[in-house]
């Protein structure tokens, strides 16, 4: 693999995994099943409630313990393991094939194993009996600083641009909220001594949406279709979503590396 600096591997890894989980929760996939409305404003703001409230009924049918398991897992993945041992591992924690079909695609084993190791450093720090209601608080705190960038994206007509000073902002809104929650609070500094502090998670952030723009678009044939564009120095990527009356299709690319689900 090509070496990268560590900061646009981490950076790469979180944006791979939010993409994932953000089209595998049911929130778009509801919003999409309704009418646009004419403006995707509305559409993405019902996406964002929607996807908060999927995210929180997941992690109470998950519990701490699968979550903690998960995170264990990924930690456990060596840049060496093939994709069927790594299926293997993922599967032994209940992350359905889909999901698995989708990491294997765009992340390779190395950035899983960063994942882990970051994710580790988290559940280990925080612990079992807190774990969900920090992340619960997390998940509102992060709702935030996505409404922040909906309310101030460029819209015209069935599309949406977010550009990388709007990304900034919004992460900023997401950091001032998370370091002023008392249930997030006690945390913070038993995770930032081991050198993952508020100054480090903005310049990975930073320097992942670099020259970054983001276009959400809806076709104005069909309401039940949206398209994603994420273009910068380092990633291009590419989602399209389409409802039917029946199933969720949900197809693209990460750095030319295709995924495909379908629910």
């Amino acid at each position: 693999m090509r070496k990268r600096n560590k900061w646009r591997i981490i950076a790469g890894t979180v944006l791979s995994l939010a993409v994932i989980i953000a089209v595998s929760l049911s929130g778009v996939m509801q919003a999409l099943s309704k009418p646009s409305y004419d403006k995707i404003y509305k559409v993405m703001v019902k996406a964002g409630n929607d996807i908060e409230n999927s995210a929180y009924e997941e992690l109470d049918s998950l519990g701490a313990g699968s979550i903690i398991s998960m995170a264990d897992t990924f930690n456990s993945i060596d840049d060496k393991d093939k994709a069927e041992k790594i299926a293997d591992k993922l599967s032994s924690v209940g992350i359905n094939s889909n999901i698995q079909q989708a990491l294997l695609q765009v992340m390779t084993p190395y950035e899983l194993g960063v994942a882990g190791k970051y994710a580790k450093l988290i559940t280990d720090n925080i612990g079992e009996a807190q774990l969900i209601p920090v992340m619960k608080a997390v998940i509102a705190d992060a709702k935030k600083g996505y409404d922040y960038i909906i309310d101030n994206a460029t819209y015209s007509d069935s599309q949406l641009v977010m550009g990388e000073d709007l990304l900034i902002n919004g992460f900023n809104v997401f950091m001032d909220e998370l370091y002023k929650d008392g249930q997030v609070l006690p945390y913070i500094s038993l995770i930032e001594l081991h050198k993952l502090t508020r100054e480090q998670m903005t310049q990975i952030f930073t320097e992942s949406v670099k020259d970054m723009t983001i276009t959400v678009s809806m076709d104005n044939k069909e309401d039940r279709s949206l398209h994603i564009d994420v273009t910068a120095d380092w990633i291009t990527a590419q989602v399209n979503i389409v409802k039917d009356k029946e199933n969720v299709y949900i197809d693209g690319s990460v750095n030319e590396k295709e995924f495909q689900m379908e629910y």
